[in-house]
């Protein structure tokens, strides 16, 4: 039954990678997952023998419509970005000095082969770069908008043009994009 539920929970997720690093997120090792996923098992099986508590298909179909809210999964994409940075409030000089440094790396980056990942470790100035710039996964309105809808404009496997936040100017590149969906009936029974 372990097995059968971990199955099923990685199901939820648009890939494998994904999974792991929601588990890996929490602090979890697949193991560790597992031994979770038993307790609960373990409580829901207690909990039915001592209170006698069954749930028919019906009463689970109508929580589940009254609930739909709690089932939606957010549009999601996968990016890595390059950070050049700028103050808020820098110097018209400075502005251009680092669109200009963004223009390059974007141009670099966008040429078939390059390696992403290497290019943010050598060039980012952002918290990302040891990481070759990599963001993971993120819906809609986790990033400050600018950066958020460049990021959801570009198709997989695309890089953008330099985009400027309130950080400074970013060269995005994403890797996946997942669409929003919501969690079948099945899994949530």
């Amino acid at each position: 039954k372990v097995e059968e539920r971990y199955e099923q929970y990685q199901k939820r997720f648009p890939s494998k990678e994904h999974f792991e690093n929601y588990y890996k997120r929490l602090g979890m090792t697949k193991e560790e997952l597992k031994a979770d996923l038993k307790k609960r098992l373990l409580f829901d099986e207690l909990i039915k023998k001592k209170y006698k508590l069954t749930l028919d298909d019906k009463e689970v179909k109508e929580y589940y419509e009254k609930n739909a809210k709690m089932y939606e999964r957010q549009e999601e994409v996968k990016a890595s970005h390059i950070l050049f940075r700028l103050e808020k409030n820098a110097p018209e000089e400075k502005v251009k000095e680092a669109k200009k440094k963004a223009q390059e790396i974007a141009k670099k980056a966008k040429v078939k082969g390059a390696d992403f990942a290497a290019l943010a470790k050598e060039n980012s100035e952002g918290p990302s770069a040891p990481k070759g710039g990599d963001l993971g996964s993120f819906s809609r309105g986790r990033m400050v908008k600018p950066f958020s809808d460049a990021a959801f404009a570009l198709k997989p496997g695309s890089v953008s043009d330099p985009v400027r936040t309130q950080f400074g100017f970013h060269v995005i590149k994403v890797f996946e994009k997942t669409d929003a969906s919501k969690v079948p009936l099945t899994e949530v029974q």
